[in-house]
């Protein structure tokens, strides 16, 4: 009998050891107290939070927490969420399902705190437009608390978009039967409702209407032609009203959009999906039909460049094998934005110019590294007159080679924010490091200087070493002097730090100056101290 309680006693505590212990209060967002999830902080007013049960359309669930973006929130994220006590080092696994209406707009975070200080944040993958599951194990470490987060952008640029978060869960796991931190599930996406199948009308007073079969080649141009339905020329589709999207949705992986001459006014296009392989490339190809190269191009007035965002060309997320070929653009944002996961893409023979960014490479990785924007190719191609950056590559990019690139910011006459940037590697600090980036042949106008960390301290220094007696009436010279030492030692951290240590290697940028001769002095010196996973070959031209 006492062999048995024993016995009856270890098996408990084995079945209470490895029992998963929900920790998450309200995790499907079922309770509400007037109109609000219960158990959750809100810590951003500025948009609308609400249960959506109508539009949500999760197949498993009936209600999802919704957040409608109703205003500019600035470049700071929203948040909403929910702190837990943990004990340290346990293992946990967290689970959850997240959508939005506009893709790389919402994400789920997940923070280790000790003592209220907060010692990292996981971020946890971009949203895409149709449902998605992360499962992500986390192990609390020397943290004390967990906090998840459900978070989403709020610029102006995603206003009217809509973000959904549902089934959140973290429970703790056995260490001995599970793996440790840092192992990913790929973000699996969840099946859509089943859609009613559509129906095609063939009109019978035209039996000569051509209906254009999915895969086949397409043809646009911006009033459109005959029947308009794409086959050819002659029945061009016109690029308004979504039809540039309608036909480029059309177009099946090896087959190629044959885009003529024209001015496609605000005319937008998102590359949804693109081909199976470099062998079976999806294309754009822009085709001189008597008044040159097509031209597609933006309300952007250059007098007010931070007024709305507009991007012509978005590729979204986790999308490749696709290429754009002869295009001019113009007065626009950005030009060409790839969001994370593009693999394979090709960009060749563009003009951009009177933009504020000419192409946007995000990497968008995970902190492993996976699932980043890779295997990239950019040439033969020319960014003028630009206000910030040429061609911007971070947050994880990898396996870039840009050739025979030109840029110019178009001298002071064009001036309009501080640093016009020719060619930009970085990368946030809780995001992976770009690498493997190639620039041949590039030509940078204006004289440029390779920026690091250490030559934006250096440039303080100089500014400060120039300052006046006069003015330690406002600023006494003691104080000046105290400033000066103490950027001479960030300057020399920074040394090491910043051009040493691996994950800071991308924290620099090829920098315009309207004084020639700047860059040439520089080249010297800082070409030795660039990463050596990163080749840069360029041509300097004199701004005279």
């Amino acid at each position: 009998m006492r062999i048995f309680i024993w016995l009856l006693v270890i098996a408990t505590a084995h079945v209470d050891q490895t029992r998963a212990e929900e920790l998450i209060t309200n995790g499907q967002f079922a309770n509400q107290r007037e109109g609000r999830p219960s158990g959750w902080a809100i810590r951003t007013n500025k948009q609308e939070v609400s249960i959506d049960a109508a539009e949500a359309q999760h197949p498993e669930v009936k209600q999802a927490l919704r957040i409608d973006i109703v205003c500019d929130g600035g470049s700071s994220y929203g948040q909403i969420a929910q702190s837990l006590a943990v004990e340290p080092n346990t293992l946990f696994r967290f689970t959850g399902d997240w959508r939005s209406s506009k893709g790389q707009s919402a994400f789920f975070e997940i923070k280790r705190l000790k003592n209220g200080k907060e010692l990292e944040r996981v971020h946890l993958g971009w949203s895409q437009s149709s449902w998605q599951r992360v499962v992500r194990q986390i192990d609390s470490g020397e943290a004390d608390t967990l906090e998840v987060l459900c978070r989403y952008r709020q610029k102006k640029e995603f206003g009217g978009s809509v973000c959904w978060y549902t089934n959140v869960s973290l429970q703790t796991v056995d260490k001995s039967a599970s793996q440790r931190d840092g192992v990913v599930t790929l973000t699996q996406p969840i099946a859509p409702p089943p859609r009613k199948a559509p129906t095609f009308y063939f009109p019978e007073e035209n039996p000569d209407l051509r209906i254009a079969s999915p895969g086949a080649d397409q043809y646009v141009t911006p009033a459109g032609a005959g029947a308009k339905t794409g086959v050819d020329w002659r029945n061009a589709r016109s690029a308004g009203s979504g039809g540039l999207q309608t036909a480029w949705d059309a177009v099946g992986p090896g087959n190629t959009l044959y885009l003529g001459s024209g001015e496609y006014k605000n005319v937008l296009l998102e590359i949804k999906a693109g081909g199976s392989g470099t062998g079976a490339m999806r294309r754009l190809q822009g085709v001189d039909t008597g008044n040159g190269l097509p031209l597609m191009a933006g309300s952007l007035d250059m007098e007010n460049i931070h007024d709305g965002w507009q991007t012509m060309v978005v590729g979204s997320s986790n999308t490749g094998y696709w290429e754009l070929n002869g295009l001019r653009f113009r007065n626009c944002s950005c030009a060409i934005r790839l969001y994370g996961g593009n693999v394979g893409v090709r960009l060749s023979h563009l003009d951009i110019a009177h933009v504020r960014e000419g192409l946007t490479l995000d990497g968008m990785a995970d902190p492993q590294g996976r699932f980043a924007t890779r295997d990239i190719t950019i040439s033969d191609c020319r960014v003028n007159v630009y206000t910030k950056r040429g061609i911007r590559m971070r947050d994880g990019v990898r396996e870039v080679r840009i050739e025979r690139v030109a840029v110019n910011a178009g001298g002071k006459d064009w001036v309009r924010e501080a640093f016009p940037i020719g060619f930009q590697v970085s990368s946030e600090w809780n995001m992976p490091e770009c690498r493997d980036i190639t620039n041949h042949l590039c030509r940078l106008h204006g004289g440029r200087q390779l920026e690091s960390q250490r030559q934006r301290l250096l440039e303080r220094r100089r500014i400060l070493r120039r300052t006046p007696r006069a003015s330690s009436q406002i600023c006494p010279l003691s104080r000046l002097q105290q400033h000066r030492r103490r950027l001479g030692r960030q300057i020399g951290r920074s040394r090491v730090d910043r051009l040493r240590k691996p994950a800071q290697q991308t924290q620099f940028s090829l920098l315009e100056f309207p004084r020639p001769g700047i860059a040439e002095k520089l080249h010297r010196g800082l070409r030795r101290r660039l990463p050596q996973r990163f080749t840069w070959n360029w041509t300097l031209v004199s701004a005279g």
